[in-house]
């Protein structure tokens, strides 16, 4: 993980009121234990006064996170509490790569799918292999053509995207691996079939407009408008593809502190290690729960066009809040979760 100052991420989750479920007792009240140090309130229970229902080895749909969606918390999976850590700044929790996975054996089909990148580096490159591990497909650092299916450009350009449209292995953006995770099926192709740089490009024109458009109402409105433009930055730097891929790894493979250069994580965590009297941090978590029950969620295929950055729409169904708490407390009635 990113090494970084403790006295500068004392307030990293300010604002956060966590509820964690689904962890065997040691790796929660670590997780615990970094969270509060950083600002987090421990909201014991899943409740009213929670806004982060941080979750391991539960599924999507299951009832309690359905509930906790439908009462407007965050549910994320404890890769957020992770990569918040790595980058030293609270993560998008609206991302679907937070978001607890649908089914742990993948989206059906995607086990005949092998995934390549090109182009992408340092957190976007972890990130890419993640999306993949999550939806169930193979990850391959090389590009061998007799066994990738699908090659992730930033630029079609560069050894990689020569060999690929050589041997016809299908060439998308980044874009298609979220979009399949949001809709957890394998997407046709054919909306996917520019560049990430193009999509880069495309999404920043979209912002410059607009604020250009919100600049003429403000101005309209008086003589003199002072507006600052907090407009994020996309722009990736360094994305030339050196053609040298980062290692591998599965979903349950541990970190350490020269993993991650960017924020991007590619494992389950192991457990974590706070070196005394050193000042950076890492957290290595292992947990041992499995699959929870499935259920139906009736908001589970909204659609959402990312931009580079990764966010994605919440679900968008809304009931009572006080409907919504009852639904947890059902839930919660059957959900044991087991004490090692």
């Amino acid at each position: 993980m990113l090494a970084y100052d403790s006295d500068d991420d004392g307030c990293l989750f300010a604002g956060v009121r966590f509820a964690l479920l689904g962890f065997d007792p040691v790796s929660e009240s670590q997780y615990r234990s970094e969270m509060v140090r950083r600002g987090g309130v421990d909201a014991g229970e899943y409740g009213a006064g929670c806004t982060h229902l941080i979750v391991y080895g539960l599924v999507y749909d299951n009832p309690i996170c359905v509930a906790a969606r439908m009462d407007g918390k965050k549910v994320v999976s404890d890769l957020w509490v992770e990569h918040s850590l790595d980058l030293g700044q609270m993560a998008d929790a609206d991302r679907v790569l937070y978001r607890p996975v649908r089914d742990f054996r993948g989206i059906p089909g995607s086990q005949s799918l092998c995934i390549c990148l090109t182009g992408y580096q340092n957190k976007w490159r972890e990130d890419i292999m993640k999306m993949a591990t999550l939806m169930g497909a193979q990850f391959s650092k090389s590009l061998a053509p007799q066994t990738v299916t699908h090659l992730i450009c930033y630029k079609f350009e560069g050894k990689k995207y020569e060999v690929a449209k050589e041997e016809n292995i299908i060439l998308v953006n980044h874009q298609w691996l979220a979009d399949c995770l949001i809709h957890w099926e394998i997407l046709p192709v054919d909306d996917y079939t520019k560049s990430g740089w193009e999509l880069e490009m495309m999404t920043a024109q979209v912002k410059d407009s607009e604020d250009d458009e919100e600049a003429g109402r403000s101005s309209s409105g008086s003589k003199r408008v002072t507006r600052s433009a907090h407009t994020t930055e996309i722009r990736m730097t360094d994305l030339v593809d050196p053609d040298t891929q980062a290692p591998t790894r599965g979903p349950t493979i541990s970190s350490g502190n020269a993993e991650i250069a960017a924020g991007g994580h590619m494992s389950t965590p192991e457990r974590i290690k706070n070196a005394e009297g050193s000042r950076k941090r890492s957290l290595n978590i292992k947990s041992d729960m499995q699959n929870a029950p499935i259920s139906a969620d009736p908001n589970a295929h909204e659609s959402a066009h990312l931009p580079l950055n990764g966010k994605e729409e919440a679900p968008a169904a809304q009931v009572h809040r006080d409907e919504a708490k009852d639904d947890v407390k059902r839930a919660l009635n059957h959900q044991r979760i087991p004490k090692s």
